[in-house]
């Protein structure tokens, strides 16, 4: 999965990381790393993009819910709407990762644990399970960021990380504003010829509010994630990752026109893992908070 990294000033390009193939290199360490921490200690993990879009699979079941065996089948009920579907009794936790020689945080490291429903109201049990998920989680966190710093060692960083050259139609700048608003007028704007992208685009409108990553959408038009995402890329001038996060925050700005709906639910219903991920993205790209947006169409 793409994921911005820096944006540089004065003309040079805007790096971007290739998450998916950096988590992947190498044997598929992180992976195999994460299905055995997730064994030995009965716990659920995965890793998510900055967008809180997720690269891995989730990995991880837990025997005492049998309801709850983690696969690629049912893996979306892992998401916030699955949990609150399910009546699942989880305590969640996220910890950043950062590729070394860039100060960019890439992505999370998600960890989850079943809690003991009979329990669940007990505050010196919660405290204990959310202590003893903390220490599992940073365990998990300093694991990945070495085998990320190892991935990059032994392949070479140009392997993961390139270069998007500036376009004339859409300029860099260094202004986040800026450059996000660009990119929601790019994206109400989006003008597309190839078949493959359209059909993309489209399977992507149709199922905004399922649990989307790149391989997916790949595999929908039949092509390898890499060549999808450099096609895409060279389509829209957007990575897979933003157009994926401007296409959900253009639909959560219809949500929560509802007002039945709280601004928890339209983030479930977006399948952000974290209400405070979904804040942070639509602030990222409407540069106001979703409470403060709601009541701006709302007065």
């Amino acid at each position: 999965m793409l994921v911005t990294g820096l944006l540089m000033k004065e003309g040079i390009a805007l790096r971007e990381v290739d998450m998916h193939k950096l988590i992947f290199a190498n044997n598929q360490l992180i992976p195999n790393s994460l299905a055995r921490y997730a064994k030995l200690g009965n716990v659920i993990l995965y890793i998510v993009d900055i967008e809180g879009h997720l690269v891995t699979q989730v990995y991880g079941s837990l025997e005492m819910e049998p309801a709850m065996l983690i696969n690629n089948d049912v893996g979306t009920d892992l998401t916030v709407s699955g949990v609150q579907q399910h009546n699942y009794q989880l305590e969640h936790t996220s910890l950043p990762l950062k590729v070394p020689n860039f100060n960019e945080v890439v992505g999370y490291s998600c960890c989850a644990q079943y809690i003991d429903k009979h329990q669940s109201k007990d505050l010196s049990y919660r405290e204990e399970a959310a202590a003893q998920l903390e220490e599992i989680s940073e365990v998990v966190q300093d694991v990945v960021q070495n085998y990320l710093k190892l991935n990059l060692l032994m392949a070479g960083q140009e392997q993961f990380v390139f270069d998007i050259p500036e376009t004339t139609n859409v300029p860099v700048v260094d202004n986040e504003e800026s450059q996000t608003s660009d990119i929601m007028d790019q994206l109400r704007h989006l003008a597309l010829t190839n078949a493959m992208i359209i059909s993309a685009v489209q399977f992507i409108d149709e199922n905004i509010e399922m649990p989307l990553t790149l391989d997916k959408v790949a595999a929908h038009v039949y092509l390898s994630p890499y060549y999808f995402s450099k096609l895409f890329h060279k389509e829209t001038n957007l990575s897979f990752s933003t157009y994926l996060s401007a296409r959900k925050i253009q639909k959560a700005t219809d949500l929560l026109t509802n007002k039945k709906l709280t601004v928890k639910e339209v983030a479930s219903r977006l399948n952000f893992p974290q209400v405070s991920y979904f804040s942070q993205i639509f602030k990222k790209y409407m540069q106001c908070t979703p409470s403060e947006y709601r009541k701006q169409v709302n007065s």
